[in-house]
């Protein structure tokens, strides 16, 4: 499925594909935001962060091999069948409606935090301090331990932080409310994986993923009425 997105990413002009990938993994050097403007895909920009280059070069071949794709000097382009292709796929592939790359550049550091402070602020109204956290990094632990500790004396900070994040869950469809608490770790609540997800739903993991991203989009301009610090 992965080969369908990448061929909506083009057009009948050229269009430099390695412009196209570093826009994905989000590389932001003056050349390559430009030409994400320039091809209208600055929206998408680190959307695919962990996407290797061997895999994208891979992509392309299969694209070149059922015809349409060609690729020259850098450059690739759609045939005629692959602007057909294109238009087919636009209309039934599934895409993210609140993601906008040039403001999303702290999204993947707020999941981890948002993740861990929920598990804490879980495990902390059950009075349960032996359990294992989620895996983060060294940094985001300290700051939403830190966040924890300044706010643990406040009697009110368990159900205020409860009645913030479910307002904000409101603001999501219910399936991607469903997708994210789904994937919540708390006490006895072991998280489900997005392949969990995925077998569950019947539904391929990529569009679990792009169905999470859009909700974690969706859910980044409220999350500062959470904590900064969880955000940033």
């Amino acid at each position: 499925m992965l080969t369908d997105y990448l061929l909506c990413l083009f057009a009948t002009a050229p269009r430099r594909y390695q412009a196209i990938y570093y826009t994905l993994v989000g590389k932001r050097t003056t050349s390559n935001l430009y030409a994400g403007l320039a091809y209208g895909l600055l929206k998408w920009l680190q959307i695919y962060p962990n996407l290797e280059l061997a895999q994208f070069q891979a992509e392309l071949t299969q694209l070149q091999e059922k015809g349409w794709l060609m690729v020259e000097d850098r450059q690739a382009w759609l045939t005629p069948a692959g602007a057909d292709q294109k238009a087919t796929l636009m209309t039934t592939l599934e895409w993210p409606t609140h993601y906008y790359g040039p403001e999303m550049g702290h999204l993947q550091q707020f999941q981890s935090r948002l993740f861990l402070a929920i598990q804490i602020m879980s495990e902390y109204s059950h009075h349960n301090t032996h359990y294992f956290p989620i895996e983060t990094s060294m940094r985001d632990r300290v700051q939403v331990v830190s966040w924890f500790k300044q706010h643990k004396q406040d009697s009110e900070m368990v159900a205020q932080f409860k009645q913030e994040l479910q307002q904000i869950l409101t603001q999501l469809t219910p399936i991607q409310a469903d997708l994210l608490a789904n994937r919540l770790v708390g006490h006895q609540i072991i998280g489900q994986s997005q392949q969990q997800l995925a077998q569950k739903l019947t539904i391929t993991p990529l569009i679990v993923t792009i169905r999470l991203l859009d909700a974690q989009a969706h859910f980044l301009p409220f999350s500062a009425s959470i904590q900064p610090t969880i955000r940033y």
